[in-house]
Order: C-alpha cells, then structure tokens, then sequence
C-alpha cells in the first residue's frame, strides 16, 4: 500500500468514527422521537378545537390568506370540521407508538414526518424553533436504520449491525451540533451569559416559573454555576463529533 493510499485509508477509518452511529443510540433516538410526539399531540389536543378548525382562531379562510403556500401543505386544511382533525391525530398517534415500538419503522417515521408538517402548516402561528428542529430529525430518520435494535423489526430480521456510517448519520450528528453552535454564538454575542447571570434573570421572571423554578429560584449561586456549566456545555458541544472513543 502506497503512502498516499494508506493516508487515505486512515482519513476514512476517522470519519466513519465520527459520523458513525451506533445502532443502540438510534433505537434511543427512535424511542424518544414516538415518546416526544405523543407527548405533543397530547398537548395539543387540549387545543384541538381552538387551534385546528375553522371555529377557532385560525379558519382555513383565514389560514390560506395568511399563509397561502404553507396551506397547499396541510392535509389537516382539508377540512374544519372537529372529528376530521380528531381522526387526523389519532392516526399520527397510531403512527407515533409504531415508531416508538419499532413496527414498520421507516414507514411510521415517513408518515410521522408527513403528518407533523401537516399539523405544523395548519396553525403556523403556534410554531417554535423546537417544532422546526423535530421535523429535521424526523426527516433524518427515515434515512436511517431506527429500528435495527430494540424493536418489533428486529425480531424477524437477522440483521444487526452494529454501527452505521452514512449521509443521514452524519446529518443528523451536524444537526445536533449545529443548534448547540448556533445557541452558543448568540450567548457569546451578549453581556447576561458572559457574566454567568442569565439563568438567574430567567428565574426572576415569576409570572412563568413552574413550583419547582420558583423553589429553584431561592438558590442564585446554584443557577449562576448551572449558568457557567451550559456555556461550557454549548461551545464545547462541536467535541460531540470531533472526539472518539
């Protein structure tokens, strides 16, 4: 093997090290997806009729002169009607616990996505950056082997690799990391986070503390350490792929 050969060999073998995933996390990852998708369809039920049908705040009338190209999106614009959005998540929550258990995986996590940007196109005025960031890892699920390990699909397959090293693993990673970067460049532009008093000004506010932030509230030293320890966390986040081992 030439020198040029070997150095090329060893740059992939640190790549895959880095881009690569290991097949358990993923199961994890599509763990956590099904849980945190119950858990906002739940929520957002409690809305459901404010929020996704035309007696609400938001009419179809209304969504497709607002949001004309986001309402092409939405099957959930089809109709206004309560026991058509009623259906609508029920099946997303029927598609939800099959990615949590791992049955028919790809399959759940495509109608998962599609069904979640129908959701998020109905009422775009309710939206954060946290729904645009589920999307993403959704999208970059159905790329992935999710349901490899701890799941209904693994018990008729012999397949079990055990780690995967692709695109959509290295997208995925990048995705993570880019929203810790991105936190950390806008903490860093500021004065509160430098000064280690950002978290204590964040449980002052009191009108949206929970009973546990207020108790919390009562320990300033304890929240300007957390305050020192997440900046650490968020600038050093990028060593999450540029480390191994």
């Amino acid at each position: 093997m030439s020198t040029t050969e070997g150095v090329r060999t060893r740059g992939r073998a640190a790549l895959a090290r880095r881009i690569g995933i290991n097949t358990r996390a993923l199961a994890i990852f599509r763990i956590s997806l099904g849980v945190l998708l119950l858990a906002d369809l739940l929520l957002r039920s409690q809305n459901l009729v404010s929020f996704y049908t035309d007696s609400g705040v938001l009419p179809r009338s209304l969504l497709r002169a607002q949001f004309s190209g986001l309402s092409r999106l939405s099957i959930h614009a089809l109709s206004g009607a309560t026991w058509f959005q009623e259906t609508l998540f029920v099946v997303a929550g029927v598609f939800a616990v099959a990615l949590l258990l791992g049955y028919r995986t790809r399959l759940a996590t495509a109608i998962s996505f599609v069904l979640l940007v129908s959701l998020h196109a109905r009422n775009p005025v309710l939206l954060n950056a946290g729904d645009s960031i589920l999307r993403r890892l959704l999208l970059w699920g159905i790329f992935l082997p999710l349901g490899e390990r701890f799941s209904v699909d693994s018990l008729h397959s012999e397949r079990h690799r055990r780690r995967v090293v692709s695109l959509a693993s290295a997208g995925v990673l990048l995705q993570v990391v880019t929203v810790y970067t991105v936190n950390a460049l806008f903490k860093l532009r500021g004065d509160l986070w430098m000064r280690g008093v950002a978290v204590r000004y964040v449980f002052s506010l009191h009108n949206v503390l929970t009973r546990f932030g207020e108790l919390l509230s009562n320990y300033p030293t304890a929240l300007d350490v957390f305050d020192r320890l997440w900046l650490v966390i968020v600038v050093a986040s990028v060593l999450l792929i540029l480390l191994t081992g």
